[in-house]
């Protein structure tokens, strides 16, 4: 019976000294691996949000970008919604740089779940991204794109 309860108790050390391992090397080992191979432009800081590539539009939000290797995380504050009216809204933002390309997705932190998007940009010479975002308008249950750029 005791070596029963011994094996029991083996398997479950082991399982978590296993798991963390493994979340070691994902979370840590290997991100900082993609960093010291990353030989692109550094995007960290913060990014004006535009709703258009015209150069004299106004800026409708700020994007705090936080870059690691080809991993984006950040935070989204947008003061003006796309009919021109003020908002106050607050969004995660994270996703991945790649080959000149930005894929990321973002979600309304207050409404979880509720407005949710995808950015697809791409950089530019003058080191903007253009392109265009997509999202499941919550009213009128479809999904628009629209044009985004950012500057920094």
């Amino acid at each position: 019976m005791t070596e029963f309860i011994n094996g029991i108790i083996t398997g479950v050390v082991a399982s978590i000294v296993f798991s963390g391992l493994v979340v070691f090397v994902k979370f840590i080992v290997l991100p900082w691996i993609q960093s010291i191979l990353y030989d692109g432009p550094n995007l960290n800081g913060d990014w004006q949000l535009f709703y258009s590539t015209d150069s004299t539009s106004k800026s409708v939000g700020r994007l705090k970008l936080k870059h690691f290797g080809q991993n984006l995380s950040g935070n989204v504050n947008i003061w003006r919604n796309r009919t021109g009216e003020e908002v106050d809204r607050k969004m995660k933002f994270h996703g991945s740089f790649r080959g000149g390309q930005v894929l990321a997705f973002y979600e309304d932190e207050k409404l979880k779940g509720f407005i949710v998007g995808v950015v697809l940009l791409r950089i530019s010479k003058n080191n903007e991204f253009a392109g265009k975002s997509m999202y499941c308008h919550p009213t009128q249950n479809s999904v628009e794109a629209y044009d985004l750029c950012l500057r920094k």
